[in-house]
């Protein structure tokens, strides 16, 4: 379950420009072409072969959760571990609407039967602290590797919550939070046959540019909507995950209910389009690891400069 960049994780590559040539990684020989076929989405020919990093099987593996007051405690919480250096096997921050979502999705007999205990933590949490149950934030955790390291990451991770105001939710909100990651894909396909369009962004920010991010592009989405006749507010929510020194990546998962709309794809797709501008306005990349391809090509003139461009093309044109 452990989260590595792609070329932390892949040591090695064999890839084939379809004429007869084939690149292996030399290491120490001349110049390391890996890491610019990484990335590159076909451009300089297809990885027909990789070597991949194997990690074992962790000792200790121990979901959890905490709950913060409001969105903006739970970006300070995670920025806080980086500059820590406590890191989790996985982190992920998630707003009121997406924690929600996901508790929606409590109905089997085992998961009924908790709800008492839910009730009494939910008593705590807006009557005892005072916090607002419609702007609570929650940072979903899994710990793996020795029960040492693992004891230790949670001493840290648990202290600096609490100097953020955060509550320990317990495992069940963990599971739940990671089961909608899996989850969500299945949602969407379904709710399209029912008249409602869903669709998630990708993107990485500083940590500076984060909050005003999703500030940003909600309220875009929102008038976006409303300037293309869309009849009822949009479903639009935040998951900060896979966290680095400088920032971290955002998904925004969005849609809205086609009803009445003469053609609800030309709609989606302005509105999508409006959206991925407000993201570059505000720091974020055009991508972290969904790519580019032929929906985003459109944008990159705007996040490289033309002779950046051109050495791509030039690349691409040249047999390596």
């Amino acid at each position: 379950f452990f989260f590595f960049q792609a070329e932390d994780g892949i040591r090695d590559v064999e890839r084939s420009r379809g004429l007869g040539d084939v690149y292996k990684r030399q290491i120490s020989n001349g110049p390391d072409l890996f890491h610019m076929f990484l990335g590159s989405e076909g451009l300089f020919g297809v990885v027909t072969e990789a070597v991949i990093r194997l990690r074992c099987y962790a000792e200790a593996r121990i979901f959890d959760s905490v709950i913060f007051p409001d969105f903006e405690h739970g970006v300070q919480f995670i920025k806080e571990l980086v500059k820590n250096r406590v890191y989790p096997a996985s982190v992920r921050l998630v707003d009121s609407l997406q924690f929600r979502f996901a508790i929606a999705f409590s109905n089997t007999p085992e998961e009924l039967k908790k709800k008492l205990m839910a009730k009494i933590s939910k008593f705590f949490l807006t009557k005892v602290k005072g916090y607002d149950p419609y702007k609570l934030s929650v940072a979903t955790l899994l710990f793996e590797g020795s029960k040492d390291e693992v004891a230790q990451q949670q001493k840290l991770l648990y202290e600096i919550a609490k100097q953020n105001k955060g509550f320990r939710a317990g495992a069940e909100n963990g599971h739940k939070g990671y089961n909608l990651t899996f989850l969500i894909a299945y949602i969407r396909d379904f709710v399209m046959e029912h008249n409602f369009i869903a669709e998630s962004l990708e993107t990485s920010a500083p940590w500076t540019n984060i909050l005003s991010l999703c500030e940003n592009t909600k309220k875009q989405i929102y008038e976006s909507a409303k300037k293309y006749g869309v009849e009822h507010d949009p479903f639009v929510t935040f998951r900060v995950t896979l966290l680095y020194e400088t920032g971290a990546t955002i998904y925004i998962y969005f849609g809205f209910s086609v009803g009445g709309l003469k053609d609800p794809l030309d709609v989606y797709e302005k509105i999508e389009e409006e959206a991925r501008w407000t993201i570059i306005k505000s720091g974020g990349s055009l991508s972290h690891h969904h790519g580019v391809g032929k929906l985003r090509k459109k944008f990159m003139p705007v996040v490289m400069k033309s002779c950046g461009l051109d050495m791509i093309k030039s690349v691409s044109y040249t047999h390596l």
